[in-house]
């Protein structure tokens, strides 16, 4: 699972996981971020998954009265929601928490950080492919080709795409091309000497080529030339492989309370 992590360096990412979700749901319409007491957050970003809405705990061990004490109220989950904390083993309390919450169904959500000196190359070998940044006038493209590429519905993907996401300082939207259809999506945030890594998606007629790799590859680039020493994201199963050959390593799980 690549090399063995700091722990330290794994909170210092953690801390900008949250930095990032929360410029994020601060650009939104009714976007929410609020801080509570040990680690707790309330975020709600408007965005109709229940990974990136509801509360959080970026501490080592989750303290269930502070979890209580931020669960969204009725003005604010109007969106699908969850319970996350670090680690695949939550204490029976938190558990108990979750259930009388309705959300009795736990997802273990990997994430992976890495460290880099210098710049990542870009590896990929294809004449034909072309990365550039997505601008506010790309808002539609971005949308449809999200959608596309993780295969759902484009007005899900709308807050990804907003004039203000895709116009915000800190924040770089990717459209991979070929021959001047976008194949691919990739989005980087800033937040101190860390990059957050999102939206990776190649489109199902042209997987298999090393895209999604290239895609990764230009954003922690372009972010280390902004000054980035660190990245980190949330992997899949799936993906595990695709993150470590890029030099990503496991930290630790996020175990995720959704709705049953």
């Amino acid at each position: 699972m690549g090399v063995p992590v700091i722990t330290e360096l794994v909170d210092e990412a953690v801390n900008a996981w949250y930095g990032a979700l929360k410029a994020f749901a601060l650009l939104q319409p009714g976007g929410l971020f609020q801080e509570g007491e040990r680690g707790t957050k309330l975020l709600v970003t408007g965005v109709r998954m229940a990974f990136l809405n509801g509360v959080f705990s970026s501490a080592r061990i989750a303290d269930a009265g502070a979890i209580n004490a931020l669960l969204p109220s009725k003005e604010t989950s109007g969106f699908p929601w969850s319970i996350q904390v670090r680690g695949d083993q939550p204490s029976p309390t938190i558990i108990g928490l979750a259930t009388r919450c309705g959300r009795i169904k736990r997802v273990a959500l990997p994430f992976m950080i890495m460290q880099f000196d210098e710049a990542p190359q870009l590896k990929v070998n294809s004449d034909l492919l072309r990365f550039r940044r997505a601008t506010i006038d790309d808002c539609r493209a971005y949308q449809v080709a999200m959608a596309a590429g993780f295969e759902g519905p484009a007005e899900l993907f709308s807050p990804f795409s907003s004039p203000s996401v895709l116009g915000a300082p800190r924040m770089t939207a990717w459209l991979a091309e070929e021959q001047g259809i976008a194949v691919g999506t990739g989005f980087g945030v800033l937040t101190d000497e860390w990059v957050g890594i999102f939206n990776i998606s190649t489109h199902p007629d042209y997987r298999r080529r090393g895209y999604g790799r290239a895609m990764i590859e230009t954003v922690l680039q372009d972010a280390y030339g902004a000054g980035a020493r660190g990245a980190f994201l949330h992997g899949t199963p799936t993906g595990a492989l695709l993150y470590e050959s890029v030099g990503f390593s496991w930290a630790e799980n996020w175990t995720v309370f959704v709705p049953g």
